[in-house]
This record gives C-alpha cells, sequence and structure tokens, in this order.
C-alpha cells in the first residue's frame, strides 16, 4: 500500500468506521460490493492495494469493532445493575423506615393507620361485646329522645355522637359521614377498630332491630347504597357535641 496508502491513523478510522456501521446494522451490504465505491468509509476508494490486504485490514477493524460493542453493552449492563442495587437497597430502607403501613379495605372498611403498641386496650371486654354494648346504650337513649345536637330531630347524627360516647375506648372509634347523592345516601355512622382495621358501624343498628340479623356493618345494613369511598371523617361537625 506503499505511495498511495494514507497514514496509519487515518486508515484505521476509516475501517472502524465501516466496521462499526455494518456491525450495527447500519450498513447492511457486503464488503466491497458496487456500491460501497459511493461510500466515503470504503477503504477501498482511498488506497490501491490488493483485496486481500484489504480484507486483512478489515478484519482487523471488524474484530475491534466487535470488541468496542461488547465492551459498550457490559458497560451499560453494569451501569444497569447498578441502578437496580441502589433502587432495592432503597426501597428496604423505604420499607423498614416509613410511618406504619396503611391498609386499604376490601369490603365496608377505610384506609387507616395500624395500632402501635401503645395503644394497647385495657378494656377486658371483647371488641363485639363492647360494640353490643354502645349499641344498646344508643338504642336506650333514643328512645328517650336525647337530641345530641339540638336540631330537633333524632336520628343518625344523634346515634352516631352517641355511639361514640358510649364507645369506651376513643381512640378506636371515630364518627364518619357518607354523602353521596349517586344512591341517595346521606348518613352518619361510626368507625370502630377491629383487628387493627377501621370497620364501618351503623349505629342504629340495635335500635331499628338489626341485632334480631346478627350484624351492625354498614355494609350488611347498606348494600350496594353504601359507598365506603364516599366516607369523610365528621368530627368537625359533631365532635363539639360529645359530653
Amino acid at each position: 500500500m506503499a505511495g498511495t496508502m494514507l497514514s496509519g491513523n487515518a486508515m484505521y478510522s476509516v475501517a472502524l468506521e465501516c466496521a462499526l456501521r455494518r456491525a450495527g446494522r447500519s450498513c447492511k451490504e457486503t464488503f466491497g460490493s458496487q456500491i460501497c465505491l459511493e461510500c466515503r468509509h470504503y477503504i477501498g476508494n482511498y488506497v490501491d492495494a490488493d483485496p486481500r490486504q484489504l480484507n486483512l485490514y478489515m478484519y482487523q477493524a471488524d474484530v475491534n469493532a466487535s470488541a468496542m460493542r461488547t465492551s459498550a453493552f457490559y458497560s451499560k449492563l453494569r451501569s444497569l445493575i447498578i441502578l437496580l442495587f441502589l433502587a432495592f437497597i432503597g426501597y428496604i430502607f423505604y420499607i423498614g423506615f416509613t410511618a406504619p403501613a396503611r391498609i386499604r379495605a376490601r369490603n365496608n372498611v377505610v384506609t387507616v393507620q395500624t395500632v402501635t403498641p401503645q395503644q394497647a386496650r385495657t378494656d377486658n371486654r371483647s371488641t363485639h361485646q363492647m360494640i353490643e354494648d354502645a349499641l344498646w346504650a344508643v338504642s336506650r337513649d333514643m328512645n328517650a329522645g336525647r337530641d345530641m345536637n339540638r336540631d330537633g330531630k333524632i336520628n343518625c347524627e344523634d346515634a352516631a355522637i352517641l355511639f361514640y360516647m358510649h364507645y369506651p375506648i376513643k381512640r378506636e372509634v371515630r364518627i364518619y359521614a357518607n354523602d353521596n347523592p349517586a344512591t341517595g345516601m346521606s348518613h352518619a355512622f361510626n368507625l370502630v377498630l377491629i383487628d387493627g382495621v377501621w370497620r364501618a358501624i351503623e349505629p342504629q343498628a340495635y335500635h331499628v332491630g338489626w341485632h334480631k340479623m346478627n350484624t351492625y356493618f354498614m355494609r350488611d345494613i347498606w348494600g350496594a347504597k353504601y359507598d365506603h369511598t364516599k366516607n369523610k371523617n365528621a368530627w368537625d361537625d359533631y365532635g363539639r357535641w360529645v359530653r
């Protein structure tokens, strides 16, 4: 290749670019074909050499191009593995150090924080017994005409306030409301923490005879009319009437 040959660096650059383009499939032509004569990356356009010499030179360029692509692939793979590892470590720290888990209700329960060890109850009665006792007390008070919010009516609002008052463990009871024009629901009720999950309780259940059906859950009593996703904390509306 003496005389007309390019410098070694320039020759190698042209050959390597040709090899990389073919390895990356941006060029699908057979090396040395007629169309190569029109390509600026074909070394045969720059030197007058035996085709065997050109093929030998290109062989070395092909080997180097393959090695470069392999190296780039593994470099990206290593980076991906490192990122996944860091993401996994971050997830472990998130799970380990975030606030207590929140639970999405599946039936007539709502998303709430779980109870911490410091909130362990001191009442020896079962949750079911405490609910029943509170429901009977609500029925007695409603029969006596206790108008808790002084609006001249004895209804679900008074029942929810009374249930809260009679339930012995205040950190495990809430006053909630559900307003849903789509189903005609406009109702005050209570949530009680049962086995670490807040469940919706109908405070008038025993007053209207649902004790005969052995249930006091909103879902059982109201069926599809009750959509728990419409629940909202109603303490600001009724809490001031608790006494």
